[in-house]
């Protein structure tokens, strides 16, 4: 199987005063390559740290999509890049992402866990490599 993840689009920040501000328009960014994916939605994170199984035969991901979906909860995403050691990388608030994309296949995130901070929470996940 070959998959390919992308992402296009644009990111703006508009000062309401003045009506303007920088805009970072995406080229395409894409990762070909990649052997398999899986799609989580609705992911039910608990209070406990939770391993996210990777796809069959993926030992590093090199496209990480994660978004909080609950209402009131954070979610704490820890990963543990490729030779390097486990460490938390953001705490999510309700409605916050995170995105990532390794183009080199060598690297990518070898190990990766979510955690709701008080009671558990609702997220959607799409990994790939």
């Amino acid at each position: 199987m070959s998959i390919t993840a992308s992402v296009n689009g644009n990111f703006s920040i508009i000062d309401n005063a003045n009506n303007s501000g920088p805009q970072l328009v995406f080229q395409f960014i894409q990762n070909n390559g990649l052997t398999y994916y899986s799609y989580l939605r609705g992911y039910q994170v608990p209070t406990s740290p939770t391993s996210i199984s990777f796809p069959f035969g993926v030992t590093k991901v090199q496209a990480c999509y994660i978004r909080n979906v609950g209402s009131v909860n954070n979610l704490t995403v820890t990963w543990t890049p490729q030779g390097g050691s486990s460490n938390p990388v953001v705490t999510l608030t309700p409605g916050g992402m995170i995105l990532f994309l390794e183009p080199d296949l060598t690297l990518g995130i070898s190990a990766l866990s979510l955690q709701s901070v008080t009671t558990a929470t609702n997220s959607d996940i799409i990994i790939a490599g």
